[in-house]
């Protein structure tokens, strides 16, 4: 167990059992979690515009763990890697003291050779984990043109990030450069969703506010099927056999069926609003 203070706030140590770490006690990886948000409805009952949801919240980051290392991004901007056995600091970015991306609200994505952080500024920031300790510079950064409040996903060497542009980016891992983004033109709504991927089916699936589910092809983001549902869908689907599990803020949990243009198995209406992680 250990505590590092960032400005009187704290990121605590939490039980080696779990890999992933964040600010609800039910986030465990792709197991099944269904449960409402009372602090988000009340913000979204005075403003259903999520930038104003958004607007004095500057990020609420979750942790993830590697080879020993952790990291996450804190609500002053900055983005830490910590050593997960003593929460020493190896290094943060930005470094300056005045300088700030403007929050992390989701989890980062990790693979052997980098971490990649979407932020609130709009851009997604690309970072070798052979750095240590100091000062460091991203390896690559890629702007949107709206916040990233959703989490990457890293398929291949391909990361996919939602923005509260309206679309759905698949980033080179090496380079950052754009391989495709959906729609190819206009948008959709704003994207709080982290996409998930059906490598096998070769199938992206994520949730937008303007309440619709998408599910669009991992080769090159072009549209499978689309189904609306009756209010927002700001969270992450789930795939559970075979069927993409999904909260709107109609009320009801949704199970639509990939292989009949996400059409509902069933649907299970709660006495509010769903969001599924």
């Amino acid at each position: 167990m250990f505590s590092f203070s960032l400005r009187q706030r704290q990121v605590s140590g939490i039980s080696e059992e779990s890999k992933v770490y964040g600010s609800s006690k039910n986030r465990m990886g792709y197991r099944l979690r269904l449960f409402l948000v009372a602090p988000l409805i009340v913000l979204l009952s005075v403003s259903c515009t999520p930038g104003n949801v958004l607007e004095d919240a500057k990020g609420w980051s979750a942790t993830v763990e590697k080879d020993g290392v952790v990291y996450v991004g804190s609500q002053e901007g900055k983005f830490f890697a910590l050593d997960a056995e003593n929460g020493r600091e190896l290094w943060r970015f930005p470094d300056d003291d005045e300088a700030t991306i403007g929050g992390a609200h989701a989890l980062p994505a990790v693979s052997d050779e980098r971490v990649f952080l979407g932020s609130y500024d709009g851009n997604v920031y690309a970072f070798d984990r052979e750095s240590q300790s100091g000062a460091i510079q991203p390896a690559w950064v890629a702007s949107t043109r709206g916040p990233v409040v959703g989490g990457l996903t890293l398929v291949g060497n391909r990361v996919l990030v939602g923005s509260e542009d309206g679309k759905v980016y698949a980033l080179d891992a090496s380079t950052g450069e754009t391989v495709w983004t959906f729609p190819v033109r206009g948008n959709i709504g704003k994207v709080w969703s982290t996409p998930v991927v059906d490598e096998e089916e070769g199938r992206v699936y994520f949730g937008s506010m303007d309440h619709a589910v998408y599910s669009i092809y991992l080769s090159d983001g072009q549209l499978d099927w689309r189904y609306e549902t009756g209010g927002a869908v700001p969270g992450t689907p789930l795939l559970v056999d075979g069927n993409v599990i999904v909260g709107s803020f109609d009320r009801f949990m949704y199970a639509l069926d990939p292989g009949n243009q996400g059409l509902p198995k069933w649907r299970f209406r709660a006495e509010n609003w769903f969001w599924a992680s």
